[in-house]
């Protein structure tokens, strides 16, 4: 076993290795090294490494938990080690490791589900701008003849235990100044629209209606027929009142 692997294994096992003779004795050499003493130091680091990125990454979910959270991260850390260099990469499967917690509700797994969207779309990369004209030819040709393109940005999340008024204090952690969540009182569905409003990335509650609508969007051949599979389902569906907010937080990419 190479020296990096030990030293791996003492950082992420549930024991320090064996050191062999040779390894020992070469540490020996070395006035003033401890070895036990310098496993132990390259450990904390790791679990406070483990915290800081976790933290990162899952905000709602470092809020909810409070002092809790260190352990959870060390024992994510333990069962999923790093496996890129990239410490921002880390943790994208968090909520499936949660889910298997005996015990553990619906709420922290969500929170971090939404966690992730946006810690995801932070590092996407940019898209153009959309055309100026964009908004203009929807008026120009009829709605069965075009399609409404979609930012790879904007995406649903469908997270029933933030629908509960007891969810909003950690959900509301660092919300954007662009988003409007709806207040701890005000009932919703569960269903969270995540975009990016310029460089950074926003969210907010969606109707069951303004979810369907997007789901009609991605699937029909044309905005006439993606409408009138949203209004079979949802006949108070707003177009107009769904387009002006499209207009101000870059939803729509192109007109095809």
């Amino acid at each position: 076993m190479s020296g990096q692997d030990r030293l791996l294994r003492a950082l992420w096992g549930s024991a320090p290795p064996e050191v062999s003779g040779a390894t020992a004795a070469g540490c020996r050499a070395l006035p003033g090294l401890d070895l036990a003493r310098g496993l132990q130091i390259y450990r904390e680091n790791a679990k406070a490494l483990s915290v800081r990125a976790l933290a990162a990454a899952a905000p709602r979910l470092s809020a909810w938990l409070g002092d809790d959270f260190a352990g959870l991260a060390w024992a994510y850390a333990r069962a999923h080690p790093p496996e890129r260099g990239d410490a921002a990469e880390w943790g994208l499967d968090l909520p499936a490791f949660l889910a298997t917690v005996p015990g553990m509700e619906l709420l922290p797994i969500d929170l971090t589900r939404l966690d992730l969207a946006l810690h995801r779309l932070a590092g996407a990369p940019d898209e153009a701008a959309p055309p100026p004209s964009l908004w203009q030819r929807l008026s120009e040709r009829p709605a069965d003849a075009l399609r409404l393109r979609l930012s790879a940005h904007l995406s649903v999340h469908h997270l029933p235990a933030l629908a509960e008024p007891h969810a909003w204090p950690a959900a509301q952690v660092d919300v954007p100044a662009s988003d409007d969540p709806p207040g701890p009182l005000e009932p919703w569905s569960g269903h969270v629209l995540v975009w990016r409003q310029g460089w950074r990335p926003a969210w907010g509650p969606v109707s069951p209606a303004g979810a369907r609508w997007l789901e009609a969007l991605a699937q029909a051949p044309s905005l006439a027929a993606a409408l009138d599979l949203t209004l079979a389902e949802h006949p108070d569906f707003d177009l107009a009142g769904w387009l002006a907010r499209a207009a101000g937080r870059d939803w729509c990419q192109d007109v095809v």
